[in-house]
Parts: C-alpha cells; sequence; structure tokens
C-alpha cells in the first residue's frame, strides 16, 4: 500500500515537533532545576533622572534590598527573591515614578527605576513645605537635593500629604499654572515665584525686572502668556525694565500696568 507523500511530510513534521517541545521542555526543567541555588553573579542598578534631579541614589536602592533581604543579600539563591515585591517596596518610595526589577541570562540582577520629577515647590502660610511633581502628585523634600523649580508661597493653606494627588482647588491651579511653565522652555527659564494674593489672585515674579505680574486665574492661560510675550518685546525693551511696578493680565484683551 502507497503512503501519500503529504501524508509522510504531515507526519515528519508531528514527530519534529514533538521531538523540539521535548527537547525543550527537558532543557527549561533541567535549567530551572539547576539555578535554584544559584546566586546572582552582579546587581545592576539603573536610575533615570530629570535634568540634575537626584533625590535617589543606587545606596538609596542597595538600602532597600537590604532591609527586606539583609546585608548578605547578594548571596541569597536566585529561587528566594521576590523580584515582584522588590518593585512594590521601591514605588513606595516618594521619589520613585516606576521600577522594575528583572534578571537576564547572564545572571545579572537588574534595577532599572525612573525619579519622579517636580516642577513647583509650594511654601504654605504655615510654613509646610513639599513640592508637585509632573503628575500632579505632592512630593516631600529632599535633604540631598533642592530643585530648581518655581516656588508658589502666599495664601495657600493644604499641607502635605504626600503620596496622593491634589483636592484643593487652588492648588490644582497652581499645578496648570507649573505645568504649563515647565512645558515652555523660554518660560521655564523666566519664571522664578509664583504668589497667591489676599484676593486669591496668582502672582508671578520674573527673573528679569522688579516688576510683578498679575496672572489672576489660570483660565487663558496661552493668550495671556502671549500678551505677556508682546508687551516684553514691544514695550519693555523700548521704555526699559523699571518704567511699570505691576503689569496685569487678568483682564480679557489688555494689559494693564502700574507706574513706580
Amino acid at each position: 500500500m502507497k503512503v501519500h507523500k503529504s501524508v509522510k511530510k504531515n507526519v515528519i513534521n508531528l514527530l519534529i515537533s514533538v521531538f523540539i517541545a521535548t527537547g525543550l521542555g527537558f532543557l527549561f526543567g533541567f535549567a530551572n532545576q539547576d539555578h535554584k541555588g544559584w546566586q546572582y553573579k552582579s546587581i545592576i542598578i539603573r536610575i533615570k533622572h530629570y535634568n540634575e534631579n537626584q533625590f535617589i541614589d543606587e545606596k538609596d536602592v542597595k538600602k532597600v534590598i537590604a532591609g527586606y533581604y539583609g546585608d548578605k543579600y547578594n548571596r541569597h539563591p536566585i529561587s528566594v527573591m521576590d523580584l515582584e515585591k522588590l518593585e512594590a517596596i521601591l514605588l513606595e518610595d516618594p521619589f520613585v515614578a516606576d521600577a522594575e526589577v528583572y534578571s537576564n541570562i547572564s545572571g545579572e540582577l537588574i534595577f532599572d527605576i525612573t525619579e519622579k520629577e517636580p516642577i513647583m515647590r509650594v511654601i504654605n502660610m504655615n510654613g509646610v513645605s513639599y513640592y508637585i511633581d509632573k503628575n500632579g502628585m505632592r512630593l516631600p523634600l529632599c535633604d540631598k537635593f533642592t530643585a530648581r523649580v518655581p516656588v508658589a508661597t502666599g495664601y495657600i493653606f493644604e499641607g502635605s500629604y504626600y503620596h496622593v494627588g491634589l483636592k484643593d482647588q487652588l492648588l490644582k491651579e497652581l499645578y496648570v499654572l507649573a505645568k504649563f511653565v515647565y512645558e515652555s522652555k523660554y518660560w521655564k527659564a523666566q519664571i522664578e515665584q509664583v504668589h497667591v494674593n489676599g484676593k486669591k489672585d496668582i502672582e508671578l515674579i520674573t527673573r528679569i525686572g522688579n516688576q510683578y505680574i498679575v496672572l489672576g486665574g489660570v483660565d487663558d492661560l496661552e493668550e495671556k502668556f502671549a500678551k505677556l510675550d508682546a508687551f516684553y518685546e514691544e514695550c519693555l525693551k523700548t521704555i526699559g525694565w523699571d518704567k511699570y511696578r505691576i503689569i496685569n493680565l487678568k483682564y480679557k484683551d489688555q494689559i494693564v500696568c502700574t507706574k513706580y
């Protein structure tokens, strides 16, 4: 009896697939069994800092590992290292935005950590100070480093509840302003301080000139900053930076200036 060529081919392919699957299963099982007592050859820690911010460093990460596994954590077998738990512990740090912990076939334990990025510092009426990051979360101050971001002062009463978002309406408005300034290379270099006055108007203090700028609210930010930019270009370069004490942008389609 003749066997059709296509049938022979299918049988051969099936046998090859079974052979490969069995072989791979054997190899993976062997590798898993063989690695149970292995230790990591090295630990690689990579931290993504934004700009000059360095709130956490390699020592901080090693301290986290040692706090969970002890000082001799590098001698632990691979099988007892809970990588998901290490990620969870690292994410409890208020300055860590993201953490990935994994190993490779070379026996290296790798930590990829992304640091949070503050875009404004707040000092409230009671002297309590904290940062707001670019995702609208509050961060504590850090003994290691002071971020070079605009400082918000004045009639701000919201305290510092870290690891939570912004519930106070004023803080939400300050965050909108801070994000707008952060995303503009020009205004990021110009705005030094933000002040909330008794009328809840937001005022800006720039690095150029002695005047302060009344922004009002955070509505129509693009229009207000465009007016300010045009005013700088057309007026202040001609009449000088010390002519006006106040530049008021809060009114629609006009700029109201007060002289010294």
